[in-house]
């Protein structure tokens, strides 16, 4: 569950959130750990994302590919993940239709686990600009604005076309689950 949230004036407002908070990680939430010779922990260059949701339901439908490695590195603490309520509502709403659980395989109960685990993480943003219209979709400029406000390294997303014109008057990095995990390969053999 995300924590309360500033307002405007300063003062903290609890939001409801159809969920209560859940404090497993990695295979206790349905996503199988990586070997650790795959993604040593290491403090990556990039440490503050936005996952748009196209990167969770990646995830949830496939364990094995670029999206769930970013998922996991989240998950286990190596990644900040920058949410706020509205993106996390869109999660569960997009990741908790019957298309999506039956896509992915997983019961309603380990999806909304998945979920409770990421929100329980993530960093809350609180969007006190929202700058309009960055793109085409609705839903694209509210993850911008996550992004934005919360001075995120990096926007992470399987639909990069949507995002940099709108991210690079931000200078805002768009990455592919592939070129985030790259990236944080690259910065732990500078490392080494």
């Amino acid at each position: 569950m995300l924590p309360a949230s500033r307002t405007a004036q300063g003062s903290v407002r609890e939001r409801p959130c159809p969920v209560s908070s859940f404090s497993a990680v990695g295979s206790e939430v349905g996503l199988q750990a990586a070997p650790k010779s795959v993604m040593p922990p290491v403090i990556p260059y990039i440490r503050e994302t936005v996952l748009d949701t196209s990167v969770l339901i990646t995830a949830l439908r496939s364990s094995t590919g670029a999206a769930a490695e970013a998922v996991r590195l989240a998950l286990r603490g190596e990644l900040t993940t920058l949410m706020d309520y509205k993106l996390a509502c869109e999660y569960r709403d997009v990741a908790l239709r019957a298309e999506q659980l039956h896509a992915s395989g997983r019961s309603r109960a380990e999806t909304a686990g998945i979920l409770d685990a990421l929100e329980a993480i993530a960093e809350p943003v609180f969007v006190a600009f929202q700058h309009r219209t960055l793109s085409s979709d609705a839903n694209d400029d509210m993850v911008l604005d996550v992004a934005i406000n919360g001075n995120a390294d990096a926007l992470v997303t399987n639909n990069t076309k949507h995002f940099r014109e709108a991210a690079e008057l931000f200078h805002l990095e768009v990455l592919t689950p592939a070129e985030l995990l790259n990236k944080f390969r690259i910065g732990y053999a500078k490392r080494r």
